[in-house]
């Protein structure tokens, strides 16, 4: 779209219509960041809390915490 094409009011409109879009994705995609990031944290803690007994039995070394973690509010673990 030109800079002419703007001026009209067809042209506006469709600008706007463009700016509307684009905050919308920009809202769902920072809705997603925030709830991976409360995910992420959730899972640290809860983690991070267990004693390294039980980390151990299950398969966890404490060095590991963050990257699973980091998969699990990623989707990937």
């Amino acid at each position: 779209m030109s800079i002419a094409g703007t001026r009209s009011p067809s042209g506006i409109a469709e600008a706007l219509a463009g700016m509307r879009r684009h905050g919308s994705n920009l809202r769902a995609a920072l809705r997603r960041a925030m709830r991976r990031r409360a995910l992420y944290a959730r899972t640290l803690g809860e983690l991070a809390a267990l004693s390294d007994r039980d980390l151990a039995d299950i398969g966890i070394p404490r060095s590991d915490i963050r990257r699973i973690a980091r998969e699990h509010a990623e989707g990937r673990g």
